[in-house]
């Protein structure tokens, strides 16, 4: 006889973790497995509820969120519409937004561009004189091989008659720039352009061919205000290296050719210079402005040179220009500022060298100011974009008038419905957006059954929001009269959207009919206005509004100042007693509507001191109501969608800490039933056992008494 102990097997914790246990010992034939798998199953049931919960929460969580992107949306697009109280929110505001056109023909001449809150007014613009322009002054051309090759040099250039010289020049603001040997014209400009912003002065490199090239220094604004000139020293206030000197902004004369090897050959002699062509300068003293120049017998081209320049107060520097092969001439250069070059009378003083005539200096161009009339005011500003005369407008000015010609050119500031009409519709397609959503929230089987879509169908944030835009899309606007009153009133009606391949039926949407959307904007602009936003009218200028909320009750009422105590009257009602905080610097008042009156939430601001009765009305358009709404629902940490996220979360943790309690006790559950299990198999076992030993025992009695 034999012993059945049973067998090792491996089975999975609640936790995930694996365990070998016990099975089968001694032979019951009991599946203790499988009675031990459901016994577990039974007591984890509350966290696989738990469990599905979290999984429901999370596209719950996931469907709140879309909503509120979409109601983000809706907000965003109603704001535009809703005429934001406070100061400053023109920009905010579609129906600030304005135009302006040119009539008479007069879009030649000038053009206007508008900000958002400009006066919807007519201005008359006439006499255009003269237009803005910018100063400008050009140096003499040089013959360079390219913008790139050098320009500035402490020596002759080969073949140009201008270069600039290496050192540093000093603006009148203080301003610095070093030139260096070798700097091309490119490099001269940049060093201009880099301060350009302070010193008013840039420059240009214009290529007139192949070889030939100008600096062209310009004014970095318009108008005579910024006038400038390089040759004098009002602009440049100190040039000691003569940078600027050679380069044709000043007059300068020049000698003849000289032919030499060098300018270290001598060119002043009594006698015939051997291979001289017949120029060489004279010996002796010259009188150059009231002041002494001597060249001296055998001094060479850069001694005469220096000859001139080591003179203070003669008004004229001598550069020696390098005009080809073994060819040289000494060029006289007016000195900024020193008036003009003619008394030297140099032709008739230097016998001998062939003085050229005069080359006079470029002068710079100066810049002229704008000049015309509006409505009859004669107008000079030093540019032709002209912002500071009337708040919110630019007048452009193209071109002057023939003659100065007297004709008036009308131009009207009108609202811009064409944007007012297009933030329309964005709010409109916002709406249906959401409409959408909804319809996909709350999407119903055949058989009357939620559909796996309609995840919110149950959700109260969800159908309080949905039902409370829907009821003010739909109702008429309080305190308006005439013939608009309700969004039907401009052509805004519902109709049935069909159902797609991704989007259920959806009903009352909204519909644009833009031919009477248009017309109702033409025609009654200010109608339209009130329809879409908040307003607040009175009587006093002093009075504004600062915020309100959808609580307001009020369309009209009588506000009363006595001695810094306000009260609102709203028809034959006791009076409202208004909370009034005196504004920093005491000039007025910051007033609130208590809470549960019919002035709840209505914040104002009172800019006076002086006692006061005051007429107020106040209208609440479709947008500002709707936008309050959704304000109300997705501003961050407090609005009803974040605190019904925030309530998901916290009942995720909340389940979370609940499973792991319920793991824990069916770990616990499981390794008892093991125990219990293992236990009745052994005792199986031990039984077993003893009533095989009995059996055998009494097998070997029978078979010893021959039975």
């Amino acid at each position: 006889m034999s012993i059945t102990l049973g067998n090792f097997s491996s089975i999975t914790n609640p936790d995930g973790s694996k365990k070998n246990v016990l099975f089968g010992a001694g032979g019951s034939g009991l599946d203790t497995q499988t009675l031990i798998a459901s016994l577990v199953a039974i007591r984890s049931q509350p966290a696989t509820n738990d469990q599905t919960q979290i999984t429901a929460n999370g596209k719950i969580s996931d469907a709140l969120n879309q909503f509120q992107s979409l109601l983000s949306s809706f907000q965003s697009s109603a704001d535009a519409l809703r005429n934001p109280p406070g100061v400053g929110n023109e920009a905010n505001n579609a129906f600030d937004f304005t135009t302006g056109s040119v009539g008479n023909g007069g879009s030649t001449y000038v053009s206007v561009t508008t900000s958002p809150g400009a006066a919807l007014q007519s201005y008359n613009i006439s006499n255009i004189s003269s237009l803005a322009t910018a100063a400008a002054q050009t140096t003499g051309i040089f013959n360079v091989a390219s913008a790139n090759a050098s320009a500035v040099s402490a020596n002759p250039i080969s073949g140009s008659p201008y270069q600039f010289a290496p050192g540093t020049i000093t603006f009148s603001d203080g301003q610095t720039i070093t030139l260096h040997e070798g700097d091309s014209l490119n490099a001269v400009a940049n060093d201009f352009n880099s301060i350009s912003g302070i010193t008013g002065v840039g420059a240009t490199v214009i290529q007139i061919d192949a070889t030939h090239y100008q600096l062209s220094f310009n004014a970095a604004s318009t108008g005579t205000a910024n006038n400038f000139n390089l040759a004098n020293n009002t602009t440049i206030t100190s040039d000691p290296s003569g940078v600027l000197g050679n380069i044709g902004l000043t007059e300068q004369q020049s000698t003849g050719i000289f032919t030499i090897a060098s300018p270290s050959v001598i060119v002043a002699s009594n006698s015939n210079i051997t291979g001289s062509t017949g120029i060489q300068f004279t010996p002796g003293m010259y009188s150059v402005n009231g002041h002494t120049v001597t060249i001296s017998e055998g001094d060479t081209l850069t001694q005469v040179a220096s000859d001139f320049n080591t003179v203070a107060g003669t008004g004229v520097t001598a550069h020696i220009v390098k005009a080809g092969t073994n060819q040289y001439k000494l060029t006289f250069t007016q000195n900024p500022g020193a008036g003009a070059l003619a008394p030297l009378n140099l032709a008739a003083t230097l016998t001998g060298v062939s003085m050229g005539s005069i080359v006079a200096a470029t002068t710079p161009t100066a810049g002229t100011d704008a000049i015309f009339k509006i409505n009859g005011i004669s107008i000079t500003r030093s540019t032709n974009n002209i912002n500071d005369v009337i708040s919110g407008l630019t007048f452009n000015l193209l071109q002057t008038t023939p003659g100065g010609s007297n004709t008036a050119y009308p131009v009207t500031i009108s609202p811009d419905t064409t944007t007012i009409q297009n933030s329309i519709v964005g709010y409109v397609n916002a709406y249906n957006a959401l409409k959408t959503f909804a319809a996909q929230q709350t999407q119903l089987n055949s058989d009357g059954t939620y559909a796996a879509t309609a995840i919110l169908a149950n959700n109260p944030t969800f159908r309080q929001t949905m039902d409370d835009i829907n009821q003010k899309i739909i109702s008429q606007v309080s305190g308006l009269t005439g013939t608009i009153t309700s969004l039907s009133d401009v052509g805004i009606t519902f109709t049935k959207q069909a159902a797609t391949s991704t989007t259920p039926e959806v009903d009352n949407i909204l519909t644009v009919n833009d031919g009477q959307l248009a017309s109702a904007l033409s025609s009654n602009f200010q109608a339209v206005n009130n329809l879409f936003g908040f307003h607040l009218t009175s009587n006093n200028a002093a009075l504004t509004v600062f915020s309100e909320t959808n609580a307001l009750a009020a369309t009209a009422f009588t506000l009363n100042n006595t001695g810094g105590v306000f009260t609102a009257t709203i028809g034959s009602n006791p009076p409202i007693t208004l909370t009034a905080t005196l504004l920093p610097g005491g000039e007025g008042y910051f007033l609130s509507g208590p809470a549960g009156s019919a002035l709840d939430g209505l914040e104002m601001i009172y800019a006076s001191t002086a006692d006061a009765t005051i007429s107020v009305g106040v209208t609440q358009g479709v947008a500002d109501k709707t936008f309050n709404t959704s304000n109300a629902a997705t501003t961050a940490n407090t609005g009803t969608l974040a605190v019904a996220l925030k309530g998901i979360q916290t009942n995720n943790t909340t389940l979370t800490n609940d499973i792991t309690r319920v793991n824990a006790q069916v770990t616990q559950y499981q390794q008892q039933l093991l125990n219990e299990f293992a236990a009745l198999e052994q005792a199986i076992s031990n039984t077993n056992t003893l009533i095989n030993g009995i059996t055998a025992n009494q097998n070997a009695a029978l078979t010893a008494s021959g039975h």
